[in-house]
């Protein structure tokens, strides 16, 4: 009888001290924001969200492995290699190519993405980042 009360102990106290272990990111705590939209821009660099939450075109002042100079084809923002709404994600990718086999995985070094800013790790590989900023509507031609 000892034995089995022990046992029973010692089961409830491992159940006790386990915890749920959630690799997921934080939650924000808000609804999830609406997709990126309009032109982003930094320096000479620009990304086109088309609204949908999928498709993307982009200009970068230089060749990015894997995805070009300039292109059209799809994006997502990541947490743990996972899609994740953007305002909790950890990276930011690229999909190109006619098949959307190629891609190029930007971090995000500062934290997550806002809905008019999007700081990247550099297109070059240095140190450093590159904040796109959202151009106003009325400040494009």
């Amino acid at each position: 009888m000892k034995r089995y009360l022990l046992i029973l102990l010692f089961l409830a106290g491992c159940l006790l001290s386990c915890r749920i272990i959630h690799d997921g990111p934080p939650d924000p705590g808000t609804p999830e924001p609406a997709p990126h939209e309009g032109v982003f821009a930094c320096g000479l660099d620009s990304l086109f969200f088309n609204g949908d939450g999928r498709t993307i075109r982009w200009h970068f002042s230089r060749d990015v492995p894997d995805i070009g100079r300039e292109g059209q084809g799809q994006y997502v923002f990541l947490f743990h290699n996972e899609r994740w709404r953007y305002d909790a994600a950890e990276k930011f990718r690229i999909i190109a190519g006619p098949d959307l086999t190629r891609y190029h995985t930007f971090l995000m070094p500062d934290g997550p993405a806002a809905p008019g800013s999007i700081t990247l790790s550099r297109i070059d590989g240095t140190k450093g980042t590159d904040t796109f900023l959202l151009i106003p509507p009325d400040a494009t031609p």
